[in-house]
């Protein structure tokens, strides 16, 4: 079946595929990922990341809902992904996952 533009659904899924690719390729000072809500694709990114970055830190906020909910926090304190978990308030999360990607950046 072809999809507005004239991609059917496999060319559609390869194109994201290289997009993605390209987007982690082309920054060259990734320090990490942080997954906010989302479909599949974040999936696929969180996976891309995980493979390109394995020690790099994944920040998936899980209360907005979303596939970032079913995504598992990598390479951070164990306090700040229960924050994540946990946490609606969105402002000291994020100042936390700032505070931590700036320590590490030291």
């Amino acid at each position: 079946m072809a999809l507005k533009g004239g991609l059917d659904s496999d060319q559609e899924m390869e194109s994201l595929l290289k997009m993605r690719e390209k987007m982690l390729d082309s920054k060259p000072q990734i320090s990490a990922a942080i997954c906010i809500g989302g479909k599949q694709g974040v999936v696929v990114e969180y996976e891309l990341f995980r493979q390109r970055f394995p020690d790099l830190p994944i920040y998936p906020l899980k209360r907005p809902g979303g596939a970032a909910a079913s995504l598992r926090p990598l390479n951070i304190d164990s306090r700040l992904a229960a924050e994540l978990s946990a946490s609606a308030a969105y402002w000291g999360v994020s100042r936390h996952i700032i505070a931590d990607i700036a320590v590490r950046e030291m």
